[in-house]
């Protein structure tokens, strides 16, 4: 609904507790840190009638817990009241006007550059505490795919809500339709055949993965592999990014590790959607030109 004085209204939400987004993908698998109990995105409409997603992680700290009398039914505007729920909301890269918002204007909007705010963003870094609750994070994932996969219900999406972009409501409809034309079927061809060549190690391990944790190591190390190839302006960046928050770790600054982990997510998250992407329009050239792929992956051999 709208807030007082016809402020920003929440246009639509969607709980998604079975899909992992980038940054906590990224958070976990390279950081440490506990898996998210749960995964919200909500669609905001600004006082000015744009639409942005936003994408909430929700983490649980239970050394921060408060155990006073009613501080498990807190007052709805008591925002510290239950300390133990951390939340790790922001823009999802769906446009440029989003990715500036998190890498520069609220970055800079913290140290009292533009428009104030309070807001601090989770670290991308765990506590100790945290650190400690990795096991049971595991856990409390595994028992939510598992109910997802029996229930079919819970978390259960249809391909629009599952998409990481607003606009994919309609992109099933451009998909069905997507014209290739020969000579860029036999470009995509080149660019899978290169792929399955250098990125043979981390098919094999996409393959031969036992474990939900290890499966999603090797689809990190398969969409960071394939990225060279199918998204080399997106893949660069993501390096750059991890580069520039070596630095910052070094330099010691607090500002500069912040802005260079909003940073390092929002590659992650542009590096797979170009991916994903890509991947799409790949299968479709090979379902228009299956002979294409088949000469190009016989001459790779």
């Amino acid at each position: 609904r709208y807030a007082r004085g016809g402020g920003p209204k929440l246009s639509r939400f969607m709980g998604r507790p079975t899909d992992l987004s980038p940054k906590a993908f990224l958070k976990h698998y390279l950081l440490g840190h506990p898996l998210p109990f749960d995964r919200h995105d909500w669609t905001v409409q600004r006082a000015d009638g744009t639409q942005v997603r936003y994408v909430i992680d929700y983490y649980h700290d239970d050394a921060v817990a408060r155990e006073e009398d009613g501080s498990g039914l807190p007052d709805m505007h008591d925002h510290d009241s239950v300390k133990s729920l951390l939340v790790d909301v922001r823009p999802a890269a769906d446009g440029v006007g989003e990715i500036w918002g998190r890498a520069v204007t609220m970055p800079l909007a913290r140290r009292g550059f533009g428009p104030k705010t309070t807001f601090l963003p989770l670290p991308m870094v765990p506590s100790e505490s945290l650190r400690m609750s990795v096991g049971e994070s595991r856990e409390v994932w595994a028992n939510i795919q598992k109910d997802a996969a029996a229930k079919k219900g819970v978390g259960a999406k249809d391909d629009a809500c599952a998409s990481d972009s607003l606009d994919d409501a309609n992109n099933a409809e451009e998909e069905i339709s997507m014209q290739i034309s020969p000579s860029e079927a036999q470009k995509i061809a080149e660019s899978f055949s290169r792929i399955l060549s250098q990125c043979e190690a981390q098919k094999k391990a996409l393959k031969e993965c036992n474990s939900e944790e290890e499966c999603n190591k090797a689809y990190m190390g398969m969409t960071v592999c394939a990225g060279q190839f199918l998204c080399p302006l997106q893949h660069y960046s993501f390096l750059q990014s991890l580069e520039g928050y070596e630095t910052a770790a070094e330099d010691g600054k607090n500002e500069g590790v912040e802005m260079a982990e909003a940073k390092i997510n929002i590659a992650l998250d542009v590096l797979g959607q170009c991916v994903a992407h890509n991947d799409k329009k790949a299968a479709e050239a090979r379902r228009q030109f299956p002979d294409v792929f088949d000469e190009v992956l016989k001459k790779s051999k």
